[in-house]
């Protein structure tokens, strides 16, 4: 069976577009690794070879291949294919990829890269958050790095923040609640600079069962049948 991959976009309760989408008929590959939703609804998708842009209620995917060239000293030469994850910024939609050597920004037909060591975490870089004000999150196999326009970096380790050093997910709230997930999730508190570990947290989800039989699934996700 051929692989299939279904995008929701959601704003409040109304569904903006629910169709189906293959190598068939408009994507150029089954095989997308990450999708983010920013405010608009506009759809990012990317693959081991480049990016796709899907303003939503158009018919046009815009395809994007940058070259390892493109990404400077973040990627080691790998180009896409070290992409570990993707970022939007929710207020300015600039696009960001976390790569094994740091952060790539989109800035125009350019990219900026943030390397490791240069402010944040020298480790390999494994998630990337951008939150609602523009702080950037970094997760990597050390800890988690965080940049203010303000306040420059700031970096979280175990055991003195986090429960391990290595980074799985970084989720930052509405209201600039913090949780990292090394392990056990820990929520930290910028404005007093506690830590709480062990805090049971479970991202914001959609409930769209309307529309994909009964099941609960993140806003932003690619839902993918199997062979």
């Amino acid at each position: 069976r051929e692989k299939l991959v279904e995008i929701a976009a959601e704003a409040t309760d109304e569904l903006i577009e629910k169709k189906r989408f293959t190598a068939a008929n408009k994507l150029p590959t089954n095989e997308f690794k990450g999708l983010k939703v920013d405010g608009a609804g506009n759809v990012y998708a990317y693959w081991d070879s480049g990016y796709v842009i899907h303003p939503i209620g158009s018919s046009v995917w815009q395809v994007n291949r940058p070259s390892s060239e493109d990404f400077g000293d973040c990627d080691a030469g790998t180009g896409m294919a070290g992409v570990q994850d993707m970022a939007l910024d929710p207020t300015t939609g600039q696009l960001a990829f976390a790569l094994s050597g740091g952060v790539v920004f989109k800035r125009g037909d350019d990219w900026l890269c943030w390397p490791i060591g240069a402010g944040m975490l020298d480790a390999p870089v494994r998630v990337l958050e951008i939150a609602a004000n523009g702080d950037v999150w970094i997760g990597t196999e050390r800890g988690a790095s965080w940049y203010n326009d303000e306040a420059g970096w700031r970096s979280f380790i175990a055991p003195a923040a986090l429960t391990n050093g290595v980074v799985t997910e970084i989720d930052v709230s509405d209201d600039q609640r913090v949780f990292i997930k090394a392990g056990a999730w820990t929520q930290i508190t910028l404005e007093s600079g506690t830590f709480e570990r062990g805090v049971e947290h479970r991202k914001d989800v959609a409930d769209v069962s309307p529309y994909f039989e009964d099941a609960v699934f993140p806003v932003e996700k690619i839902l993918i049948d199997g062979d």
